[in-house]
């Protein structure tokens, strides 16, 4: 009985460890599609946007041999909201290999 105990505190605790968020970047404003804006540019806000990009799903800004997990979490929310740009963007990695991206889509 005290070793299933055991396994039991064990295995949460591994469970836990995959499903722990850490900060990793806040920017004002990110985009793979736009290096820069004409100065009367007038955004509109699309809403908030909540992204998740893990290594080994199909790469969307793939060149080469060279995928930037943070590049396909942007491009996919930009994807998702048919955004110009994230702004107030905040990047966080998630568990073994994922990156989330919260923020604002903007056009």
């Amino acid at each position: 009985m005290k070793n299933l105990a055991s396994v039991i505190v064990i295995g949460g605790l591994a469970l836990t460890g995959c499903a722990t968020t850490s900060p990793l970047l806040s920017v004002p404003a990110v985009s793979m599609t736009n290096p820069s804006f004409p100065p009367d540019y007038k955004p509109t806000n699309l809403g908030p946007v909540n992204s998740k990009y893990c290594y080994g799903e199909e790469a969307s800004t793939k060149h080469g041999d060279t995928v930037g997990l943070m590049d396909e979490v942007t491009m996919k929310a930009q994807h998702e909201k048919n955004a110009t740009y994230i702004s107030d963007a905040h990047y966080s990695y998630e568990g073994a290999s994922c990156i989330t991206l919260e923020g604002t889509a903007m056009k």
